[in-house]
This record gives structure tokens, sequence and C-alpha cells, in this order.
């Protein structure tokens, strides 16, 4: 690259080679090309900034949006349960095999147990006496296979629901206890700051008793 002054010379040289009227001299040109390059300078670290607020604000709003969905799922299992995404299996505990439901809470599996044959269709058996469930024979759990009680498409759906309304326990309890655990830390963070303040009245109490003994014996 060629140097400032052999710069502007040949820039000065070529505009008289196309007779040009350039009525400026080496010194003017330098100083025209360090105003312009400061100006690039301010426009450039602009630039630089807006972008950086750009992509903070970028990463805020993905981060909103992540919570405002965590939030509305949260909503909707802790007030009004779904219960067509829940899948159903059977495992052993100990000696006893039990029924247990499975659905998806903030991107993590839950698994919660409903019991065994005879405990859900007893709990069938008092929400169609409630009037919550309609139009479901309530079979014999001593003679219930697993094989049997998946190809009942009536008993699936109500274990299901039931399944619903315990995730939907286990959901407002997990938020009760994180309203819980928040205002406990609030009240800690006012507890604090009432301290703090009245650590400092009570050091300016001693002072203004000291300042009055001094004057009064010194």
């Amino acid at each position: 690259m060629k140097s400032l002054s052999n710069l502007m010379k040949s820039i000065l040289i070529n505009n008289k080679l196309i007779n040009g009227r350039l009525n400026m001299s080496i010194s003017d040109m330098q100083m025209l090309l360090k105003s312009k390059q400061k100006i690039n300078e301010k426009l450039q670290n602009e630039l630089e900034k807006e972008e950086k607020k750009i992509k903070e604000a970028s990463f805020k709003i993905k981060k909103i949006k992540l919570d405002l969905r965590k939030n509305q799922e949260t909503l909707q299992k802790a007030f009004d349960p779904p219960y067509d995404n829940i899948s159903l299996l059977y495992k052993k505990v100990g000696k006893n095999k039990y029924v247990k439901a499975r659905f998806y809470w903030h991107g993590q599996q839950r698994e919660v147990q409903i019991g065994s044959f005879k405990i859900i269709l007893s709990i069938i058996e008092e929400m169609v006496k409630a009037g919550y469930l309609k139009n479901i024979e309530i079979l014999n759990p001593d003679q219930l296979t697993w094989e049997e009680f998946n190809q009942n498409n009536k008993l699936v759906m109500a274990t299901k629901q039931i399944a619903a309304l315990k995730f939907q326990e286990y959901v407002l309890r997990k938020i009760l206890n994180e309203n819980n655990e928040k205002n406990m830390d609030e009240k800690k963070e006012v507890l604090t700051s009432f301290e703090i303040e009245e650590k400092l009245n009570n050091n300016d109490e001693k002072y203004d008793w000291y300042e009055k003994w001094r004057e009064e014996n010194l």
C-alpha cells in the first residue's frame, strides 16, 4: 500500500491528468482523510455497540419466550391437565405390581404411581358415582391382566384421567413449594436489610451519646 503522502500526490497528479480542478494541498487532503477516518471509526464503534445490544436483546427475547412457554405449560398442567399425552406402564414394586404413568414437564420425564388394578377400579367406581366418568364397566381386579387392561380403551382413558389428576397434584405441590421458598428468600432479604439499618441506627445513637459526653466532660 502507498504511503499517505505518496497517495495524496498520486491523487493530485491523476486529477491533473483528467484536467481536474482540485484546489487542494496535500495537507488539506490529509486533514480531510483523518476527519473521515475519525467518523468511520466512530460509526464502526456505534455499529458494534448496537449489534451487541441486538444480540443481548435477542438472547433476552429467547429466554423470555422459553420462560413463557414453560409457564404456559405449568398453567395448563396445574389447572387444566390434559391426559392424551400420558403413557401408562405396569411395574413390579416389591412383591406387588402397580400401574404407573409418565408425562413430560419442563423437558423432563416425570412418573407417578397410579396404583394396583384394585385401587384403580375403586377410584373409577367413585368417579362414576360422582358423575366425573360415565359408561365404564367395573371389572373384577383379581381376574384382570395387563393385556386385557390395555385392550379396554375406556379403562385406559379413565386411568389416564386419574393420572392427569395425580399429575395436577404433583405440579401444584411443586409450584406451591417454589412459591413458599421464594417468599422465604424475600423475607430473609427484607430481614437482612432491616438488621443493617438497625445496626446503623444503633451506631448513630452511640456516636451521638459520645459526642454529648465529650462536650460535657472534656
